[in-house]
C-alpha cells in the first residue's frame, strides 16, 4: 500500500492563478495551473479549480469509500447470518469489484 501524506488536504489560490493544494502542515501536494499559462515549463488543464478541489477531497473521498465498504461488508454477514461468510460471493459483485479497483488504484496495490 502506498503512503500517502494524510488529509486534510486543502486549496490555496496563488497570485499566478495557480491553485496548490496542500496538508495542514503546508506539505506541498500537487499544483493546477490555467490552459497554456506554463509555470516553470508545467502547461495547465482546463478547469484547474475543479481539478484542485478533487485532488483535496481524495483522502476523505478515499476513507469513505473504505468505510462504505466495511458497511456492505457487515450487511451482507448480518443478511447472511454469519459473520464468517466467504468472501467471495461478496467480493464479486459489480459495486464491491468497483469499489476495489477504486481503492486498489488510490493506494496502489
Amino acid at each position: 500500500m502506498t503512503t500517502f501524506t494524510p488529509g486534510p488536504w486543502r486549496i490555496n489560490v496563488g497570485h499566478n492563478g495557480a491553485f496548490y493544494i496542500t496538508a495542514e502542515t503546508n506539505t506541498a501536494i500537487a499544483a493546477t495551473y490555467e490552459p497554456n499559462q506554463p509555470m516553470n515549463k508545467i502547461v495547465g488543464a482546463a478547469n484547474p479549480e475543479a481539478n484542485a478541489r478533487l485532488i483535496a477531497a481524495s483522502p476523505t473521498m478515499l476513507k469513505a469509500l473504505c468505510d462504505v465498504r466495511l458497511e456492505l461488508w457487515v450487511d451482507y454477514c448480518l443478511h447472511v447470518g454469519i459473520f464468517d461468510a466467504d468472501p467471495a460471493p461478496f467480493n464479486s459483485r459489480p459495486l464491491i469489484v468497483a469499489i476495489d479497483a477504486a481503492i486498489t488504484e488510490a493506494v496502489g496495490s
